[in-house]
C-alpha cells in the first residue's frame, strides 16, 4: 500500500481518472441506450481487415457489382490516421458520402494477409486511402492534404467528397 505522498499522488490520480469519466472526457460516455453522437469516425461500420476486404470484393462480384469501393490503411500509432479520422472521415458530410460505398479499413499491422494487401496496394506510409471506381474498376489513391502555396493543409470535407467522387467515378 503506497504511502504519504505516493498514496496522496495515486488519489489524486484516481479522482481525476473518476473525474473524467463523470464528465465523458475522451470520447464521452454512453448512458443506456442513447444513439451515437451523430459526429465522429465510427470504425464498426466499415469492414475489416483482409476479411472485410475480400467480403467487399464478393458483393462487387453480386449484388453490389456497381458500387465503388474504398480501402483505407491505416495503424494504431498513427497520429496522422487519427487526424484523418476525426477531421475527414469522422464528418457528417464524408459519412454521408460514404453511405453507398464499399469501405473497408485495414490496419497491416495485424497480421500478414494484411501485411501482404498493403505491399499489393504499394502502401509506403499512413494513411493511405485507395477508391476503386464503380464504373471501370481504376484504382486511384485520394491524398487527404493539399498544397497551397508550397505548404500543406488539410482537406476540408467539401474539397475530400469532390475527390472521392471524380476517384469513384473515373
Amino acid at each position: 500500500m503506497p504511502t504519504g505522498g505516493r498514496r496522496r499522488r495515486w488519489a489524486g490520480a484516481f479522482s481525476a481518472i473518476a473525474v473524467a469519466l463523470a464528465i465523458g472526457v475522451g470520447g464521452g460516455v454512453a448512458l443506456g441506450n442513447d444513439p451515437p453522437p451523430p459526429h465522429g469516425f465510427e470504425p464498426d461500420r466499415w469492414l475489416q481487415g483482409a476479411e472485410g476486404l475480400f467480403g467487399a470484393i464478393e458483393s462487387l462480384n453480386g449484388e453490389r457489382a456497381a458500387a465503388p469501393m474504398v480501402v483505407y490503411f491505416y495503424t494504431d500509432w498513427c497520429g496522422y490516421c487519427r487526424q484523418f479520422e476525426r477531421e475527414l472521415l469522422g464528418t457528417p458530410e464524408v459519412k454521408k458520402h460514404l453511405e453507398d460505398v464499399l469501405a473497408v479499413r485495414i490496419n497491416p499491422e495485424s497480421g500478414a494477409p494484411e501485411r501482404e494487401i498493403a505491399e499489393y496496394y504499394g502502401v509506403a506510409g499512413y494513411p493511405a486511402f485507395f477508391v476503386h471506381s464503380g464504373r471501370s474498376r481504376t484504382l486511384s489513391r485520394v491524398e487527404r492534404m493539399l498544397v497551397e502555396q508550397g505548404r500543406p493543409r488539410l482537406m476540408t470535407p467539401d474539397e475530400f467528397i469532390a475527390a472521392l467522387a471524380a476517384a469513384g467515378s473515373r
